[in-house]
């Protein structure tokens, strides 16, 4: 114990955490890119946390930490109060008009006019003549406006706001641009941080609202196409934003700052922003924290897989032309205490498929393989994931070599039949399926295994059930209906793990609650629970979510929340720990182990590198836990990868065959064996009768009956399993049900 603490201590002591605060539009970006730096520099932590981007400011003005990031501009007057503060244009991306008209079969156009009109309160219904004249062809609700504003003080309220300003002068001098507005409309509700805002549109009707692109995208809510500058009604895409960057490059002012807005040139979206990154010229309180923290930024200006992590996320970067003008400006300007400090090309994949909580990770792990994947392969192939619930299907796509490997449940293999099943299965990482809930009264709320199969089954309607009452004692349980958020795909993970663990391993039992609610994807779950009360749902967990989560307690008493500890101490202490949290189940790496001579081979021996790599703890584990997963893969699950081989010879040791045949027994040979070992129970049982009925004879207590009888008990248990063991094996679904060795489903041997 000793010797481990001292080992976690010396790793503490070599890794150096660089703390930075920033705004929410960009945090999706920096805090992958923070991750993938770890691959470049596992002795640096680049930590990002998103507070917004006014108390971002105020931190760095203050010397609270080494970098900041804003989606705004810094004011004159802390300008005046620290000077030295500097920034710096870092990605740039589409601030957009969203809303829920479900009436619509078109998107939503909205003039320069119309926006602010609507925003002030001027127009306040939906079918106002306005907006109909702008949308032909559309047939408008007779609904009033319902506009939803941030709470909170926000980059992403500045950048609409000063778009608003540019477009009507009435709004520029009644609101100006600020974080926080002042709203004057009489329909509006207060929501905070983007997820809120983008939740209430995406569940109620009728709503308007402004937004990041990426967050409306991931959720799926309507996007409103905008009348430019130039006349043009253009959509907001990382292409338009795109134009918005050429029509204004180079453009900086003294201060590194430049307005997207209404830029000039064609097809660009008129309410586009450049996101800043903050460092103080000269003061600095952590010199070597300061000089990590400029060679990271350095990285992500230069980096080809943070440009290609940026395009997923909808953010365009800088151009050549305006990117050498920052760095130049950084190392000329950057010192501490007045010391210096100092699109990826389309190639052909190797592709995955399978859960879709894993697109995230594998996202990590294909900019990370770009950056320092094998040599011989990140130069010239790219590490791609599909997300599929078809996952028999993505198995034989395995097989058939169009996929290099696929990450599915572990119950999906095992319910293959063998000769489905020519795979190596090795386990990867731990998913949980966590309850999310939205009861404005309860802070905490506990679900025991019995109240969740009740509520999942249709037997507990109503939150004030006496069966959830009783698990959670001095708590005011509403007398509402309970409306529970599903998953709408029956095939979803989350669903066959629960039914499997409710319904005594009946993975494909439906869920049938008294009221429910369906939803495409766990981002839409959540938006549904937080914007509406009295509902509860489940989804796979993640470390970053904005709804409460239930602690469970399991049938052994023991009740644990979930969290990202809970999950690992699973796999350090066991499923029986106290501080499990097991409502989780395992997902599997499946690949093709056998290839043959040419393609096939080549095929075979970049699957194998690429698996290599991607087992290395060093490269896994960081992403795995980052979205609040468990890592699982042990030594003896990479060196399993042995089994992979080109016309029988294991690829990764040349040295080695791999043999793999399955021995069938003849139906003669079965049936003499029953018949022996059936008389051998007989005979046995016959000793057990006779020294029972017996037992109270001289000569048979002389003779130890009770030891006798023991003997007997095993002799018979070893007649039962011979008499098993020799049911033909020949039958795939039989000999998978006796001989599966490990998780590849085959009886495998190797020999040198």
């Amino acid at each position: 114990m000793l010797a481990i603490l001292g080992v976690l201590l010396i790793h503490r002591a070599c890794t150096l955490e660089v703390v930075g605060k920033g705004g929410t539009l960009p945090q999706t970006v920096y805090e992958d890119a923070a991750t993938l730096y770890s691959f470049v520099r596992p002795d640096i932590t680049i930590t990002y946390q998103g507070v917004g981007s006014g108390a971002a400011k105020t931190a760095i003005a203050q010397g609270d930490v080494v970098f900041a990031c804003s989606d705004s501009g810094i004011s004159n007057a802390m300008y005046a109060a620290t000077p030295d503060l500097q920034m710096f244009p870092t990605i740039a991306t589409a601030v957009v008009p969203i809303y829920n008209l479900p009436q619509l079969t078109a998107p939503l156009i909205l003039t320069r006019s119309l926006l602010p009109a609507i925003f002030m309160g001027r127009i306040t219904m939906w079918n106002d003549p306005a907006i109909a004249s702008a949308n032909p062809g559309q047939t408008m609700p007779s609904q009033p406006i319902t506009v939803v504003v941030r709470s909170d003080s926000s980059g992403t309220t500045n950048v609409f706001a000063s778009a608003l300003s540019s477009f009507d002068a009435g709004w520029r001098s009644a609101f100006g641009a600020d974080d926080l507005i002042n709203w004057n409309v009489s329909n509006l509700l207060r929501a905070s941080g983007n997820d809120g805002v983008v939740s209430y549109v995406a569940m109620r009707p009728y709503t308007i609202s402004y937004s990041v692109m990426y967050e409306a995208k991931v959720v799926g809510v309507s996007i409103a196409n905008v009348v430019n500058v130039a006349g043009q009604t253009v959509a907001p895409s990382t292409a338009s934003v795109a134009q918005a960057v050429s029509g204004t490059d180079g453009r900086f002012d003294a201060r590194m700052m430049v307005t997207l807005i209404d830029s000039p040139a064609s097809g660009a979206w008129p309410i586009a922003t450049f996101t800043y990154l903050i460092f103080r010229k000269q003061f600095g309180t952590d010199c070597l924290a300061k000089k990590e923290a400029f060679n990271f930024w350095i990285w992500f200006y230069t980096s080809p897989a943070v440009a290609s992590m940026a395009d997923s996320y909808e953010f365009v970067m800088l151009s050549s032309q305006t990117q050498a003008s920052v760095l130049c400006t950084m190392y000329s300007s950057v010192t501490c205490n007045s010391t210096q400090q100092v699109a990826m090309a389309s190639r052909p994949q190797i592709m995955g498929l399978g859960v879709s909580v894993a697109k995230s990770i594998f996202s990590i792990f294909g900019y990370a393989f770009a950056d320092s994947g094998p040599t011989r392969l990140s130069t010239s192939y790219a590490l791609t994931y599909h997300p599929t619930t078809a996952y028999v299907d993505a198995i034989h796509q395995v097989k058939n070599e169009t996929a290099a490997f696929a990450i599915i449940p572990e119950m999906v293999v095992k319910s293959i039949a063998m000769d489905e099943q020519q795979i190596l299965s090795v386990p990867i990482f731990n998913m949980a399926t966590v309850f999310g809930y939205n009861l404005a009264s309860v802070p905490a709320l506990t679900l025991s295994l019995d109240t969740i199969r009740g509520i999942l089954s249709g037997a507990i309607c109503n939150w004030n059930d006496p069966a959830l009452a009783g698990m959670n004692p001095n708590v005011n349980l509403p007398s509402h209906g309970i409306v529970v958020v599903l998953p709408a795909d029956p095939a979803d993970p989350s669903t066959r793990n629960l039914a499997s663990i409710l319904f005594q391993g009946d993975a494909s039992r439906p869920m049938t609650p008294c009221s429910a609610s369906y939803q495409s994807s766990p981002e839409r779950i959540q938006s549904t629970i937080l914007v509406n009360p009295f509902t509860i749902g489940y989804f796979e967990f993640a470390q970053s979510t904005s709804v409460p989560l239930a602690t469970v307690a399991f049938d052994d008493g023991v009740r644990v929340a979930p969290s990202a500890g809970a999950l690992a101490n699973c796999t350090a202490y066991g499923r029986d720990s106290p501080t499990c949290y097991r409502l989780q189940f395992p997902l599997v790496l499946v690949a093709k182990t056998d290839f043959l001579s040419g393609r096939s081979c080549d095929v075979g021996t970049r699957t194998v590198t690429t698996l290599s790599w991607l087992l290395d703890s060093s490269v896994s584990l960081a992403p795995i836990k980052e979205y609040g997963l468990v890592y699982t893969p042990t030594a003896s699950t990479v060196s399993s990868l042995s089994l992979i081989s080109c016309d029988g010879v294991s690829i990764l040791h040349p040295a080695m065959q791999v043999v793999k045949q399955v021995l069938t027994i003849s139906s003669a040979a079965t049936r003499t064996v029953i018949i022996v070992c059936s008389i051998g129970i007989a005979i046995a049982l016959a000793i057990i009768a006779f020294n029972v009925r017996y037992r109270s004879l001289t000569y048979i207590q002389m003779s130890s009956p009770n030891f006798n009888v023991v003997i007997a008990i095993g002799a018979i248990l070893g007649y039962v399993a011979a008499m098993v063991m020799a049911f033909d094996t020949s039958d795939p679904l039989t000999f998978a049900s006796h001989c599966n060795v490990g998780h590849d489903g085959r009886w495998s041997a190797t020999v040198r």
